[in-house]
């Protein structure tokens, strides 16, 4: 049985690197791996963690100091003194910043016999000066202590890695539980009465941190241009974060507060979508974006942004707009979309090659 530590290099909220780890470790064979998990910051998804707890996981949050600091010896340090005193064959090292994915993955090589995984799960915007040169320190530092490269996408490939020779990048699917994914009218009605609405409500859903790279600010504006034509329309927001209090104020300001769901950061975001009618997803850069293809598996019609990877697209009913179209024509889409039936679209999810299942096969032969 090889041990297995899944280490995240970010705080654990309500995202989709979290459901991703969620995921892949619910569908790895426990007779085969024992799996470990870190974060180096803290953790503030309470699902997360006893999900994991539940299936025997041993679950361990450094809690250090999220101070903004680019270069952390203290991270080197803690999780390097962590690490010698366990004995993994797998140390599976998931996004965080391109200094922070080099320093853990030289902490995590304290031994010949253990492999090193950097997975990259975000892309973003532009390749500045400053970003590059942190880059090729990273590659630098990387390419004594990696074993294995692997990301969600050629974008996220790009933005965080360098290739190394002899070391290619793999590109790993990031697939969904496609068993919590199917579209059940039963949670829709149920969902859908927990926030007063009726029948005549149209909902328009957005899932994901609340934090710039979101772009949540240009969701309510789509919204406010679609509520000219569709007074019925209503806006249900799910998750949370560091912008959430500047777009409930841009709400408010609007005032349309009786027409918009703060829900929070929730466990079953499942359950949430099925009481949507339209999903968007304007992020401004996206490593993947497994929230959009979880949309599309419940039979969502979503539309997203054209800075988001094609392969994200897995069903008919998505389309991609440019941002600089602007808010009115997200909303005439939106309306466009309205017609639709909805229906399950699990089926194009596993036929597409987006199914957790594959993407866990994927890890097994990574792992050995």
């Amino acid at each position: 049985m090889k041990k297995v530590l899944e280490l995240i290099g970010g705080k654990v909220a309500y995202g989709g690197i979290e459901a991703f780890v969620q995921s892949v470790i619910q569908n790895l064979d426990k007779s085969r791996y024992d799996i470990d998990f870190m974060t180096i910051f803290d953790c503030n998804n309470l699902d997360f963690e006893e999900s994991l707890k539940k299936r025997g996981i041993s679950f361990y949050a450094m809690n250090l100091p999220a101070n903004g600091k680019i270069f952390r010896n203290d991270i080197y340090k803690s999780v390097r003194k962590f690490l010698m005193e366990k004995d993994y064959d797998v140390i599976h090292i998931h996004s965080g910043g391109v200094v922070n994915l080099a320093t853990l993955a030289a902490a995590a090589d304290y031994s010949d016999k253990v492999k090193v995984i950097a997975h990259s799960h975000v892309s973003g915007e532009n390749f500045s000066l400053p970003y590059r040169i942190i880059r090729r320190l990273g590659a630098f530092s990387m390419a004594k202590h990696v074993d294995c490269y692997c990301a969600c996408s050629k974008e996220a490939a790009d933005w965080k890695f360098i290739p190394q020779k002899g070391k290619p990048i793999l590109i790993i699917r990031n697939g969904i539980d496609t068993e919590k994914f199917h579209f059940d009218w039963r949670m829709r009605e149920k969902m859908r009465c927990k926030y007063g609405l009726d029948e005549d409500s149209f909902v328009v859903g957005n899932v994901g941190r609340m934090v710039a790279s979101k772009n949540q600010q240009f969701v309510c504006s789509v919204f406010l241009n679609l509520l000219r034509d569709m007074p019925n329309a209503r806006l249900l927001f799910v998750g949370d974060g560091e912008e959430r209090k500047e777009i409930e104020r841009f709400v408010h300001d609007a005032g349309v507060d009786d027409k918009v769901i703060f829900a929070g950061g929730v466990g079953n975001v499942s359950d949430y979508l099925q009481a949507m009618d339209v999903f968007i997803f304007p992020s401004l850069f996206e490593g993947f974006g497994i929230a959009a293809l979880e949309a599309q598996a419940v039979g969502l019609p979503v539309i997203g942004a054209d800075t988001l990877p094609s392969e994200v697209k897995a069903t008919e009913n998505m389309c991609f707009l440019p941002l600089e179209a602007g808010e009115k024509t997200w909303a005439q889409q939106i309306k466009k979309f309205s017609a639709l039936t909805r229906k399950d679209e699990t089926e194009s999810i596993v036929r597409n090659g987006y199914d957790i299942k594959y993407t866990a096969e994927q890890l097994c032969r990574i792992y050995g």
